[in-house]
């Protein structure tokens, strides 16, 4: 078992919930999110915004089946991954889940092979490939959101 997979199953294991089991939660949410900030230390207020980030748009999901396939191939990017990481975290993907009253939040970097995962107040970083962004930009695109410029 690859060490990233390992500690992201002893954080959600700690958590009590597994990244694809969670397909009933109250609420299901998949963002296009603008993570690039030319200047991190400008603080940016957005009409609407996701985690600080601007949102472009964001699709509800309201079928576990296409809820357990996008928490499965966010689970597959984790799994598949070598380690690689680099250092920018521009995120322009994002879900969040909510779940009796407790969100979890996936915010992802295809840039630098990223996903950062926010539960309470636990945040870790986990290494991903970028296999996963085809299908949530067609899932996106097929609904109208538009992506996030690439940098």
């Amino acid at each position: 078992m690859k060490f990233w997979t390992l500690i992201l199953i002893i954080v959600l294991v700690g958590c009590g919930t597994s990244v694809v089991d969670q397909v009933t939660q109250d609420s299901f949410t998949l963002y296009s999110i603008n993570g690039y900030v030319d200047d991190p230390a400008t603080t940016q207020v957005f009409a609407d915004q996701y985690c600080g980030y601007e949102v472009f748009g964001k699709i509800e999901i309201t079928d576990n089946q296409t809820k357990r396939e996008i928490l499965q191939s966010i689970q597959n990017g984790i799994d598949e991954s070598d380690g690689t990481v680099a250092s920018c975290f521009w995120p322009r993907h994002a879900v969040r889940t909510i779940e009796q009253g407790i969100a979890t939040d996936y915010v992802i970097c295809f840039q630098c092979l990223q996903v950062r995962i926010i539960k309470d107040d636990s945040v870790s970083n986990v290494p991903i490939t970028r296999t996963p962004s085809k299908f949530l930009d067609k899932l996106l695109i097929d609904n109208g959101i538009p992506l996030a410029p690439k940098h």
